[in-house]
C-alpha cells in the first residue's frame, strides 16, 4: 500500500497528529485514521501524548528502520 509510506514519511519528522498527516499528504481523514491504526497495531507508531480525543504519535525505532 503506497499509501503507508507516505504516511511513515510524514510522521518521520516528529511527533504529529493524524490532523498535521492529512495536511502535509492530502490523504482523506478516514484513510489517514486508518492506517495510524494499522501502524500502531505493527508497532510501527506509538502515541507519546493522548488527551481526550487529541494523540500525537511519533515513529518507534521498528518504524525506523522500515523507512
Amino acid at each position: 500500500m503506497y499509501e503507508i509510506g507516505i504516511v511513515l514519511e510524514a510522521i518521520k519528522s516528529g511527533a504529529v497528529n493524524p490532523g498535521d498527516v492529512v495536511v502535509r499528504t492530502n490523504l482523506p481523514r478516514y484513510e489517514v485514521l486508518a492506517i495510524f491504526h494499522i501502524l500502531e497495531e505493527l508497532g510501527l507508531i506509538e502515541a507519546i501524548y493522548s488527551k481526550g480525543s487529541h494523540k500525537a504519535f511519533r515513529l518507534t525505532k521498528k518504524g525506523e528502520e522500515i523507512l
